[in-house]
């Protein structure tokens, strides 16, 4: 099941990221990721998947 615009949003701001950084991180435009956060479109639960692991170090205040 695709993610909650809601949790999209509270996993970035978690690894302290912009939208923009986001979108680099799972090699997506900008306008993409917005989408995805403001709930116009489906964010694959893959890319939410792999967004989690590549931030997950980040949000755990590793380096």
């Amino acid at each position: 099941m695709p993610p909650a615009p809601s949790a999209i949003r509270a996993v970035r701001k978690s690894a302290k990221l912009t939208q923009a950084q986001a979108a680099e991180t799972v090699s997506v435009a900008l306008s993409t990721w917005r989408k995805w956060e403001a709930g116009t479109h489906r964010m694959p639960s893959a890319s939410f998947e792999m967004f989690r692991l590549k931030t997950q170090s980040k949000i755990q205040g590793e380096k």
